[in-house]
């Protein structure tokens, strides 16, 4: 919480109760809205938009959330409690979350003034860190698939490295085994002799 901002929506209400304002009921919780996002316009805070069917204040041709303070960024604040009746000065993030979508903001009309500004085009919003999150894991993802890819190949190359190694060993071992086997046997002048290779070193 940000005593700050706090302290912004603790004057305003101080204010508006000092000269009688009516408070009461969802368009008298929005006044106190209307008059802490024009002190705040300077850091983007402007309205938070409703649909029709949802609670709300109708002013200046559209629909507002009563308790809601939103930055053009998509970040939205709880500033009231017990809204409508008791508006207790808070500051709190909704249990929706930090984030909202940034296109349902619009930016405060000045609360002393007779004609409300043009509502502009939202700016392209910023990415929440929900989706840096999910761009690294697909970045992650990504790597994995590549590196499985690579472990595959260097499996079935290992494979074929081992077979080819086998063969060769095998051929060796059966040249090695016949010339163990090739002794001639015989007689020398009438004693008998067994003849041996001698493998080189």
């Amino acid at each position: 919480m940000s005593e700050s901002e706090l302290s912004v929506v603790r004057t305003v209400k101080g204010e508006l109760t000092t000269v009688g304002a009516n408070l009461q009921g969802p368009c008298g919780a929005f006044t106190i809205v209307r008059h802490v996002a024009w002190r705040l316009r300077h850091s983007g805070a402007g309205y938070l938009t409703k649909r029709p069917e949802q609670n709300g204040c109708d002013f200046a041709g559209g629909r507002y959330a009563v308790d809601i303070i939103m930055f053009s960024d998509g970040r939205h604040f709880d500033i009231l409690g017990d809204s409508g009746e008791s508006n207790t000065p808070v500051w709190n993030v909704p249990s929706s979350g930090l984030y909202t979508d940034p296109t349902l903001w619009r930016p405060p009309i000045d609360p002393e003034g007779s004609t409300p500004n043009p509502v502009p085009v939202p700016p392209p919003s910023s990415p929440t860190p929900v989706d840096s999150i999910m761009t690294r894991l697909d970045q992650l993802y990504e790597s994995v698939v590549s590196l499985h890819k690579v472990v595959n190949e260097l499996t079935v190359q290992l494979k074929q490295a081992r077979s080819e190694v086998r063969v060769v060993w095998d051929s060796t071992l059966d040249i090695y085994k016949r010339q163990q086997q090739t002794e001639y046997h015989g007689k020398i002048l009438k004693w008998p002799v067994i003849v041996r290779p001698v493998l080189p070193e």
